[in-house]
């Protein structure tokens, strides 16, 4: 395939989809276009590499993120010159805060072309700026440059985008005409020497061996001073994406024995853990008693990124003597500057170097006693409840989606309220979000490329604005391989705006910050063929979501919310837990 090249956009072109599948990225999401002919061709006459095709760049690179965090690889991102390569802008940002791998190829016009006013060209070097971890332009193909610059220069740009932090990379190719495959005989002219073993070959031509990560016997030393010279502890679990750090981390805590926050990044928010993990911690700090009898002087955070606000809230007031941070990383995640102690590894490493190093600390029974009060409470609370909001429809949801399946949350409410109520199925459940940069964008397709890359039906929980704003992306929905289950919350507006100052103190509220509709999405289900459900009660919640999960097919269910009514239910859950635990601790 590689000598039988048509001409050499082509040949190039065959290199660069050849050598990327042989790292093992095949995955390639295409934007129709002109200038991009060369690289779709070479996509799609490659056996080994998979295709999807996508009418929006922005669909198309969220889907990509999606993938890249079920897989842990680099999908690969093709486009044609112009407004296309910025459409990739708001996904592009949300994998670099998130250190998620993407490979974006961007066809351009050659050199001669730029800045001339030529038709659908603008400057696309380095477009993405300080979201990007490499970039490259990459000439129009010659005669004059051989093809092993093309094969390093890809397999430099993969492991940027897979080695510590991992991220986005961007590749700039330019193409002169012919853009279609039309022969001439310049490939007979290609020197192809020094090609040879690897045209004979399925591997790499250039193989990156990234260094030993490992904690020096200095490092432990002093992680293990600071932790077992503390007086009282907490552990925070926070964003793990892969099992055997989850594992790791569950084990350190229970060889150090102090209450454990979870996360619902973590990936173990859902599992039956026992003391000392505290899954409704969140809760806790509602309670000025819980708060005044609970003192902290180390914090251990294992993982990255946090959704409470309160918990943050927490350590911001906290007097801490320590503050260890374990991420996988070299960024700054340090919003209340706290953090005494950074350690740039996977949690494994960290938690199986400290093995054996740590002293077990005595259960704090009051803090633990407190815990099974609230979620005694919690059970309670939500055993009474009669009417379907969001907090019920999060709660519902954490206990019956299936085993071994997906979930994605929307950002706003939805992540919040899983984070905060869900049940402890104890089942394995996948959970992504887009945390990176947190935006309302792109939601539905992340998690369409997060099906794909699990391989495993997926549920969708998602606010309606989030549902408006990609709503292109019921078109993925209804193409996808996998099942995806998307309830909608519709609540007409912002609600989670309802819970900000703004809310009680301006008359302009509702119009701009409330962003009311009066928009369902029954018809939009109908124009993609999606199966679709609107449901009123808990029961018909119930029945509607196993039904579909029985039938196999994607699928969209809405439950109509109210903004009003769900921050009123908030208030008050929070105000009965910090009545119940302040009591607690008074008696």
């Amino acid at each position: 395939m590689i000598r039988s090249s048509a001409n050499l956009n082509a040949l190039w072109c065959n290199l660069l989809v050849e050598e990327l599948v042989r790292n093992g990225v095949d995955q390639f999401c295409i934007s129709p276009g002109s200038r991009s002919t060369p690289l779709t061709l070479a996509a799609a006459n490659n056996k080994w590499a998979k295709t999807s095709l996508f009418y929006d760049e922005r669909a198309a690179a969220y889907f990509a993120t999606g993938f890249a965090r079920a897989t842990g690889k680099p999908a690969v991102l093709i486009c044609t010159s112009g407004t296309a390569v910025a459409n990739f802008l708001p996904a592009v940002v949300e994998a670099a805060a998130a250190n998620i791998p993407l490979i974006i190829l961007s066809a351009d016009r050659p050199a001669e072309l730029r800045d001339t006013g030529a038709n659908q060209t603008i400057s696309q070097p380095n477009i993405y700026g300080d979201y990007i971890r490499w970039h490259f332009d990459l000439p129009c193909p010659t005669l004059e440059i051989t093809p092993q610059f093309v094969l390093t220069t890809i397999d430099q740009a993969i492991y940027q985008a897979t080695r510590n932090p991992a991220g986005p990379v961007h590749l700039n190719c330019m193409f002169r005409e012919p853009l279609a495959p039309l022969e001439n005989d310049t490939v007979n002219r290609v020197d192809f020497a020094g090609l040879e073993k690897w045209l004979d070959a399925t591997s790499p031509f250039t193989s990156y061996v990234p260094g030993e990560c490992k904690m020096s016997p200095d490092s432990v030393k002093k992680a293990a001073i600071s932790i077992n010279s503390s007086i009282s502890g907490l552990v925070i679990l926070g964003e793990m994406r892969s099992e055997k750090d989850q594992q790791s981390a569950v084990k350190f805590c229970r060889e150090l024995n102090w209450p454990v926050a979870l996360d619902i990044q973590s990936g173990l928010r859902l599992q039956n853990l026992d003391e000392p993990f505290l899954p409704f911690f969140d809760q806790l700090l509602y309670s000025e008693e819980f708060i005044g009898n609970f003192k902290p002087d180390t914090v251990i955070q294992l993982g990255d990124r946090l959704v409470s606000k309160k918990l943050a809230q927490f350590i911001a007031h906290a007097d801490l003597e320590n503050y260890i941070l374990v991420a996988n990383h070299p960024f700054r995640r340090d919003e209340n500057h706290k953090i005494s102690l950074r350690f740039e590894l996977p949690v494994a490493v960290f938690c199986e170097s400290l093995q054996s190093h740590l002293i077990f600390s005595q259960p704090p029974e009051k803090i633990n006693a407190a815990h099974s009060l609230t979620a005694s409470h919690l059970t309670s609370y939500f055993e009474k409840m009669v009417e379907l909001n969001e907090l019920f429809l999060a709660r519902t949801l954490s206990e019956i989606i299936p085993e071994n399946s997906g979930l994605f949350l929307g950002n706003s409410m939805p992540i919040r309220d899983m984070n905060t109520v869900a049940g402890l199925p104890g089942k394995n459940i996948k959970i992504a979000a887009n945390r990176g940069a947190s935006g309302i964008d792109g939601n539905l397709a992340t998690a369409v490329g997060f099906a794909a890359g699990l391989h495993t039906p997926v549920t969708v929980l998602i606010g309606d604005l989030a549902t408006l704003h990609d709503l292109n992306s019921f078109y993925l929905l209804s193409q996808t391989h996998e099942q995806i289950i998307t309830i909608i919350s519709n609540n007409h507006g912002g609600g989670i705006f309802n819970f900000l100052p703004v809310a009680q103190t301006t008359e302009h509220f509702e119009p701009f910050f409330g962003t009311p509709h009066s928009l369902n999405f029954q018809r939009a289900a109908q124009m993609f063929s999606l199966d679709y459900k609107c449901v009123t009660t808990h029961d018909a919640f119930v029945e509607s979501y196993q039904l579909f999960v029985a039938s196999t097919k994607s699928a969209i269910i809405e439950v109509e919310t109210s903004r009003d009514k769900n921050w009123q239910l908030h208030r008050k859950l929070q105000k009965q837990v910090a009545a119940s635990v302040d009591k607690f601790f008074q008696d």
